[in-house]
């Protein structure tokens, strides 16, 4: 298992060097399945990705992984680049556990 942020860093440097797909299963295997249920998901009520607000609650490796799908399933069903601007808010538990 290949923690984040340097997960990022091994697979960019393995998609240079290598002329096979690379997949880390940590973050594209989990995006997969997140993105598979949210794509039905929206069949079944008839909305688009356009449509949606999402919040990714715990932006760890597979959280960076399904935001970046996510701003290209937008961009593939607008036909066009978004300007992507993200906030991020960092909650710390204060209290010694």
């Amino acid at each position: 298992d290949i923690s984040s942020p340097h997960c990022f860093e091994i697979e960019a440097r393995l998609r240079e060097e290598l002329n096979i797909p690379v997949f880390h299963d940590d973050q594209h295997g989990t995006a997969i399945m997140a993105l598979a249920g949210l794509l039905n998901a929206l069949k079944i009520v008839h909305k688009d990705l356009v449509d949606l607000k999402i919040v990714i609650s715990g932006i760890g490796t597979a959280g960076v992984t399904i935001l970046k799908f996510l701003i290209r399933g937008q961009e593939q069903t607008l036909q066009k680049s978004l300007p992507v601007t993200a906030k991020v808010y960092c909650m710390r538990n204060e209290k010694k556990i």
